[in-house]
C-alpha cells in the first residue's frame, strides 16, 4: 500500500480531523513509518510463544481483587455545575452527534 497526501486526507475526513496542506506531508511520512514497524513486528517468529489468557501469566495466576467499595462521595452536582447549562439534560451530559446514520 502506498501512503499518499490523498490517502491522509482520506483517513482524516473518515476520523473527522481537519489536516491543513501545510501538515499533510508530515503525516504520510509518520504514518509511512509506523505502517513499517507494523511489517516488522509482523515479522517477528511468534510460533514459540504460548497465548496467554490473561496479563498475570502463569506464574502468579490469582488475580488480587481490591474491595469492591464506594472510596468517593457523589460529586454529581458539584461537577455538573462547572458544565454549560445548556448541555446538560437530566443529569447526563449532551454531546453533538459525531457519528452520521
Amino acid at each position: 500500500m502506498t501512503l499518499t497526501v490523498d490517502t491522509v486526507y482520506e483517513l482524516s475526513n473518515r476520523a473527522k480531523i481537519t489536516i491543513h496542506a501545510a501538515e499533510a506531508s508530515t503525516y504520510v511520512t509518520s504514518l509511512a513509518r509506523i505502517i513499517e514497524l507494523a511489517k516488522e513486528v509482523n515479522q517477528v517468529d511468534t510460533s514459540a510463544v504460548e497465548p496467554i489468557t490473561h496479563s498475570f501469566g502463569t506464574f502468579n495466576p490469582i488475580q488480587r481483587l481490591r474491595p469492591d467499595a464506594v472510596t468517593e462521595s457523589d460529586q454529581c452536582e458539584q461537577l455538573q455545575r462547572l458544565a454549560p447549562t445548556d448541555q446538560i439534560s437530566a443529569h447526563l451530559y449532551l454531546v453533538p452527534l459525531v457519528i452520521e446514520e
